[in-house]
């Protein structure tokens, strides 16, 4: 909040950086900071996920996500900046990080996730809260955070660990399972993706993030990374198992997926388009995932791989202009090309279905995909793979398709959508 006196006080100068860092009571009590747009023109903004919690292997580094928008004076920007979950077997970092769990103290240790980082348009009803579903849609960046690590130690010749997941990337990296007497590779958790959260790699329904937060870590004491934040949040480890990363997002970055404004907490809906609701929209943007050694450091002057600890946030003052409703509108409009859609659920068997609103009328290629057979786990049983047809078609401005993706068949439930 205290940044909003240092916009008022130099409005006029170009290059005029802004730095947020984690604010909050605690580690893991953050609170909301405002950028008040004193000057119509352009803004870099550039915004760096939290890294999930590491003991003597790593947390996943988090993510880092730029891109320069125009802001008319009087608008405001509403930034959260993700927290490093500093401790073992605690919560997870703030905005959306994963808890951990681990009571067996002496061997086993869980991790949180890291927060993820982003700014809104909508802000929470209160400066510490960060989950209220009508803010978390309003997002319009989104840098994501980093799974958290699992450690599991009895004695030289038994001893195991998980690495969290990198955040970040328009999906989170699933976490890294050592080799080892108790590693289970097979029940780390996943990284969040554009349109669901991570989940358990087994593909149980258990141990799965959301949208803006990262799973918490299984419920047994051996030492579990929770998931990290993000645009979807990372799925959580389970017994010795790192969590994933989170995923990022950027208004207008291809291969985003924005929802539709209408969505609810249990509703979300999915329209296919990089471009948020609400009409804010990036140009010349960058995301890396926490892996990428190119990731720029706060000060922009040299490269770092991940972000280390808390998250952060800068934002600068490029260019004075301003642009009107229309103006952006039709940006938007011409920038619209390719419309993505992927399974979208709640878990791996329950989905939903996904809009395209036609913005232009013209001719379309429409392209489907069919899911997959279950294959089996046991043996070499390959589930049969799924079709492929495409076609042109003519749709005018204002016209609703509904799309629903299929999923690959799972356990002995079959796929959704038939």
């Amino acid at each position: 909040i205290s940044k909003t006196n240092e916009v008022r006080k130099d409005v006029n100068t170009l290059n005029k950086v802004y730095n947020y860092s984690f604010s909050g009571t605690s580690l893991l009590s953050g609170r909301y900071q405002v950028f008040n747009v004193g000057k119509g023109g352009t803004y870099k903004i550039e915004l760096w996920g939290a890294q999930g919690a590491d003991h003597s292997h790593p947390g996943g580094k988090g993510g880092y996500t730029s891109g320069e928008i125009v802001l008319n004076a009087g608008e405001k920007l509403y930034i959260y900046v993700g927290g490093y979950s500093y401790s073992r077997n605690t919560i997870g970092g703030w905005n959306g990080g994963g808890s951990a769990t681990g009571t067996w103290d002496t061997y086993h240790h869980g991790f949180g996730g890291g927060g993820a980082t982003d700014i809104r348009i909508k802000p929470t009803t209160g400066l510490s809260i960060w989950n209220e579903y009508d803010s978390l849609k309003s997002r319009i960046m989104v840098a994501g955070g980093g799974g958290g690590a699992g450690t599991y130690y009895y004695n030289s010749g038994s001893y195991s660990y998980g690495m969290g997941g990198a955040g970040g990337g328009l999906n989170g990296i699933n976490g890294i399972q050592s080799a080892g007497p108790s590693a289970h590779t097979n029940l780390i958790g996943t990284g969040g993706t554009q349109i669901a959260g991570g989940f358990r790699k087994d593909s149980n329904t258990v141990l799965v993030g959301g949208f803006g937060y990262g799973s918490p870590s299984g419920t047994n004491s051996e030492g579990n990374g929770g998931g990290g934040g993000g645009y979807y949040g990372g799925g959580g480890g389970y017994d010795i198992a790192a969590g994933g990363g989170g995923s990022s997002y950027i208004s207008g970055y291809e291969g985003c997926n924005s929802i539709e404004e209408e969505s609810t907490a249990n509703n979300i809906i999915h329209n296919g388009s990089a471009y948020h609701y609400s009409g804010y929209y990036f140009e010349d943007m960058s995301m890396k995932s926490g892996k990428d050694s190119t990731v720029p450091t706060y000060v922009g002057d040299s490269m770092m791989t991940g972000n280390s600890g808390n998250g952060y946030a800068r934002i600068t003052f490029i260019k004075s202009e301003n642009k009107t409703v229309d103006e952006i509108e039709k940006q938007k409009s011409n920038n619209l090309v390719n419309w993505h859609y992927e399974y979208s659920g709640l878990n791996l068997y329950v989905g939903r279905y996904q809009l395209f609103k036609v913005v232009k009328s013209g001719n379309y290629k429409v392209e489907l995909w069919g899911a997959q057979g279950k294959t089996s786990n046991s043996s070499n049983g390959i589930g049969g793979k799924g079709a492929y047809t495409y076609g042109e078609i003519y749709l005018g401005s204002g016209e609703i398709l509904y799309l629903f993706v299929g999923a690959q068949g799972y356990g002995t439930i079959g796929g959704w959508n038939g």
